[in-house]
């Protein structure tokens, strides 16, 4: 601030301050960035039963796992019991990611039931 003050006044310190900022959003994200592309690209190496065991561990990633698993081919049917249980468990964190995760796949879900036909 000294600086920008010293050689260019009250605008230097308002230009100084502007660009600071800035830079500073810009350089804090590369941890963020680096950290996720780590995790993606750990998804993208795990074979698919490797996949379907970190989903027990790992409930707080569990919308990751899912659409890595999904973009394999697996069917979202498949996540309706997984999916189930999270949102029953006692622990809140649990439920709140099962929420998160119907959120984004609402079709694991269990289907409502059929009531029976009147005849």
């Amino acid at each position: 601030m000294a600086v920008g003050r010293r050689w260019f006044g009250v605008v230097g310190i308002i230009v100084g301050a502007v660009l600071g900022l800035f830079l500073g959003f810009l350089v804090g994200k590369i941890p963020y960035i680096i950290a996720v592309q780590t995790l993606i690209r750990n998804l993208h190496r795990c074979d698919v039963a490797t996949l379907r065991s970190r989903l027990n561990k790992e409930y707080y990633i569990s919308h990751l796992i899912i659409a890595e698993l999904l973009l394999r081919g697996e069917p979202i049917e498949s996540f309706r019991g997984y999916v189930s249980g999270l949102l029953l468990s006692d622990s809140p964190d649990r439920r709140r990611f099962g929420k998160e995760v119907l959120r984004i796949w609402p079709d694991t879900t269990q289907p409502p039931a059929e009531p029976d036909a009147v005849k």
